[in-house]
């Protein structure tokens, strides 16, 4: 018997993938768990595993396709043992793989359009149009009733090329399935209304992009076209930019307390990884419980703040393939000692690209500490959908008078960028001023 098995979830704010290998060839039984393809995101590269046991019939996809969670990636022939992957109709490539076996096939008609795949990825699945046009006769395939119709990744493909967002692209196939053609078109009108002054329905305002003048008019220049890592990078920045209206508040913190007793123990203990970072963490992970308003999400359609009942901390870790975000389950329930190996272990993993999706989602705020790079200030972006980020620059010396006498103080900068839309400015202060206390009283970490 054959089944489909399907793209798992890629993590919180990744909406697609680009297929980087196919681990395996048609015909190689695996096991549960064997890794069968490598999907590049734009935090990670990560390994899909198998399911459960079976025999790879058929890929459904190719090297370089764009494939979002629930596209059908490959069709087994079930083994003994293991869970049941779920089943579902694949959907066609371009080239189109080898069709399911299906008792009754429709024939294809000469003039059928270039096929692409039929089948909606499963988080991609709307209620269809209360009305809905007729199939044209040129389209034989197109996705179940009651199920909005996608577009094939040929048509995904294309549209990240010319830097179009797929959702604004309207489908001319059955039940509105997005073709190539329908991407093309949809270009043309955008260069025909951007040249007169007006929008196309649904998409980005005249000019929102706006055309780089001829640089090589001023001296030799190179292009660099961005691959779908940094495409996606950049996708998800403007995104954070758009929907969340930013705000920030900075304090600083006098750490030279906190600075001996990390010596002292270092010292005692050295063999665990106690970073500023770490005890950063730990401090703000424990300050976060404070602030439910802040360990929220803001859902715009419901217009509803979303209180999270649990604390899972995001620390940014730089890393060759870029900045990624690993997430620390439950922060504030573990000893100081703890979470410090624990943060350690998700920043190697991170940098050698070995992070599972899980690592990756549910975070309710950003840590990001660039102090070591000696930035002695920023202005962090919320990394949405969450609500808040601490942002750290380096820490200096200072001299301050106290009772007529000159004492050296190292300052540490703190900033709180966060949603204006459910956070204040000063419920973020006292966040912040709460984050000092513990931070200027080691022993509170304790705590």
């Amino acid at each position: 018997m054959s089944e489909t098995w399907q793209i798992p979830a890629l993590g919180d704010g990744v909406s697609e993938g680009v297929v980087a290998r196919l681990v395996v060839s048609a015909g190689t039984r695996v096991a549960e768990g064997d890794p069968l393809l490598e999907i590049e995101t734009d935090k990670v590269v990560m390994e899909v595993p198998a399911p459960a046991d079976g025999v790879v019939e058929a890929w459904l996809v190719a090297e370089g396709d764009t494939l979002t969670e629930g596209t059908a990636y490959a069709r087994i022939a079930a083994g003994t043992g293991g869970s049941a992957p779920v089943s579902v109709a694949p959907e066609a490539s371009d080239p189109a793989p080898e069709p399911v076996a299906d008792p009754e096939p429709a024939p294809k008609p000469a003039s059928a359009p270039e096929p692409e795949r039929a089948v909606a990825p499963a988080s991609e699945l709307t209620p269809p149009a209360p009305e809905v046009p007729p199939a044209p006769a040129t389209d034989p395939a197109g996705a179940p009733d009651g199920e909005a119709a996608p577009a094939g990744p040929a048509a995904r493909r294309l549209a990240r090329e010319l830097g179009v967002d797929i959702a604004e692209v309207s489908g001319s196939g059955r039940r509105g399935r997005i073709s190539k053609q329908d991407v093309k078109r949809h270009v043309r009108e955008r260069q025909q209304a951007e040249a007169t002054g007006a929008s196309v329905a649904g998409s980005a305002p005249a000019g929102s992009a706006a055309a780089l003048p001829d640089l090589a008019a001023f001296g030799a220049v190179s292009v660099q076209p961005l691959d779908g890592l940094g495409r996606a990078v950049a996708a998800n920045m403007q995104r954070a930019w758009r929907e969340v209206p930013h705000a920030w508040v900075t304090r600083e913190v006098v750490i030279d307390a906190l600075a001996a007793a990390r010596a002292r123990l270092r010292a005692r203990h050295p063999d665990v990884p106690l970073t500023m970072t770490a005890l950063l963490a730990a401090a703000l992970a424990r300050v976060l419980r404070e602030f439910p308003a802040i360990n929220a999400a803001y859902d715009a359609r419901a217009q509803a703040r979303i209180l999270r009942e649990n604390v899972h901390l995001g620390v940014a870790v730089d890393t060759p393939r870029g900045l990624v975000v690993p997430v620390l389950r439950d922060a504030d329930r573990l000893g100081l000692a703890e979470l410090a190996t624990r943060l350690a272990e998700l920043a190697d993993a991170a940098r050698a690209g070995r992070l599972s999706p899980a690592d990756l989602r549910g975070g309710s705020i950003t840590l990001s500490n660039l102090g070591g790079l000696g930035a002695t200030s920023l202005l962090p972006m919320v990394n949405w959908p969450e609500v808040a980020i601490l942002g750290v620059g380096a820490s200096e010396q200072r001299l301050r008078l106290v009772d007529g006498e000159v004492v050296t103080e190292t300052r540490l900068p703190l900033t709180l960028g966060f949603d204006h839309r459910v956070i204040n400015g000063a419920d973020a202060a006292r966040l912040l001023a709460r984050l000092a206390e513990r931070l200027e009283e080691p022993l509170a970490l304790a705590l």
